[in-house]
């Protein structure tokens, strides 16, 4: 090509490798076998095939090579020569230093027994980065406080999650947050319908867990009283058969029992097994500050990413722009289904949405790419014990799935990407050490939950 530029060449093992510029993120590469090499892969096949080969006249394994030329001559060819690419354009990648990004792009034809045979391969790489001077990126960082109403309404959201229910003393009605306990027994115009009947049901009213209305309906009756309840099932009711049709339920009320939230004091010091309520204040006022301190971080490190990302312009592979483009068109696809849009919406709506996102998503792109970079000069990487660390972490989060995560993280592909994530997130935070950082006091919001309450039980 006009605008190539020759690499040099270079005797590998028993190839000859030549690499050339095809742009900044393009290589081309030419490997030449000599003949005495290709001839010993074809004396390999030929015998190979020798063995498998019934011919009359022939015992097996003693079929003359000329006769197999003969008949199988174009197919040894075409295998031979696949052997000498597979192996050949692995080697010269890995001699050459070369981390493609691309799956090569072949160049090649049969081979034959006694001349050298030639392929070429093109393949994507990633660009060189001439990494500009990081120290100082200027960035601003939330620097959090912790109002004690704050950890007042916290504690308050705790007992809540600590609550339970007794049975009923003072009252013979069912009133909103009530456990109760029905059977029932639904008909849409007088005929019974599958999955409409259903004994010693626990509901909490209010939960919202039954079609819209049913809850309210119990609420005034008493243990005993067996009513009605008409409803209407929604019109996107996921049974077809039932969506947008009236129902009545014949209920009837067995139990109650209320909600009983701990005192804000030594009854939830006892509910959560701490010695006073001090002490669960304190727990609590630490892990709210110990969120708010990571959060402050992570935007802070967010912040040093989309300043790298703008100050870089260097050109990208096509296939880690289409990469990089496809997975977040999927995740807008897959947001948009999840807000209850149907299939054809979702996918109109990420063709509209990435055509605006596409200059970020690049940027993050080229971060990335920077990031990986600093880690190299940086000498940054991620232990085994780290990465053993964090799935655990995220399996332990997902309880009785966790399995599943750590199944999935035996894959070597997960477990690099996870790696390299993970080598990425060190970038930034030692990337925040050295920056120029303006504190910005905020106080945390009202009525927050977060997880802090965890940290208490």
């Amino acid at each position: 090509m006009a605008n190539a530029r020759r690499g040099a060449r270079r005797n590998v093992a028993d190839m000859q490798v030549q690499v050339e510029d095809q742009g900044p993120v393009k290589k081309r590469v030419k490997v030449t076998v000599p003949a005495q090499r290709v001839a010993r892969q074809f004396s390999t096949a030929y015998n190979q095939l020798a063995q498998k080969v019934a011919v009359p006249g022939f015992r097996r394994g003693k079929v003359p090579q000329k006769f197999l030329e003969q008949r199988y001559g174009a197919r040894v060819a075409a295998d031979v020569a696949q052997e000498l690419i597979d192996e050949g354009w692995r080697r010269a990648l890995d001699d050459h230093g070369l981390m493609p990004v691309s799956r090569p792009e072949i160049e090649a034809g049969p081979a034959a027994p006694a001349t050298d045979y030639s392929f070429a391969f093109t393949v994507e790489v990633p660009p060189k980065i001439n990494v500009l001077p990081y120290d100082g990126i200027a960035v601003e960082q939330t620097e959090w406080n912790l109002p004690e109403d704050r950890v007042d309404h916290e504690l308050t959201h705790i007992a809540e999650h600590q609550a339970k229910f007794q049975d009923v003393s003072d009252r013979d009605d069912a009133r909103q947050s009530d456990l109760v306990v029905i059977d029932f027994k639904g008909s849409i115009d007088g005929v019974p319908f599958a999955g409409g009947e259903g004994e010693d049901n626990e509901i909490e009213l209010g939960s919202g867990r039954f079609i819209p209305g049913f809850e309210d309906q119990i609420i005034g009756h008493k243990v005993g009283e067996t009513f009605d309840v008409k409803v209407t099932f929604p019109a996107e009711y996921p049974m077809a058969d039932y969506a947008g049709k009236d129902a009545v339920f014949a209920v009837t009320l067995k139990k109650i029992q209320q909600k009983v939230v701990p005192e804000i004091g030594q009854p939830l010091a006892d509910a959560l097994g701490e010695e006073n309520i001090d002490k669960v204040r304190e727990q609590v006022r630490k892990s709210m500050q110990a969120r708010y301190d990571q959060q402050s971080a992570r935007e802070a490190q967010e912040a040093i990413r989309k300043v790298i990302a703008g100050q870089y312009d260097f050109e990208l592979p096509p296939s880690m722009v289409q990469a990089a483009l496809d997975d977040h068109r999927q995740q807008i696809v897959a947001e948009a289904q999840q807000a209850g849009l149907d299939a054809e919406t979702a996918r109109s709506k990420a063709a509209a949405d990435l055509e605006v996102a596409t200059p970020e998503v690049l940027g993050q792109l080229r971060a990335q790419l920077v990031l990986d970079a600093i880690a190299d000069r940086e000498n940054v990487s991620v232990e085994e014990r780290e990465l053993g660390a964090m799935i655990e972490q995220m399996a332990r989060s997902m309880g009785q799935y966790g399995a599943r995560v750590r199944q999935m993280y035996r894959d070597p592909s997960r477990r690099a990407s996870l790696r390299a994530r993970l080598r990425q997130e060190k970038v930034l935070e030692f990337l925040l050490t050295k920056a120029t950082v303006t504190k910005v006091s905020k106080d945390v919001p009202a009525h927050d939950h977060g997880h802090a309450e965890g940290a208490a039980e």
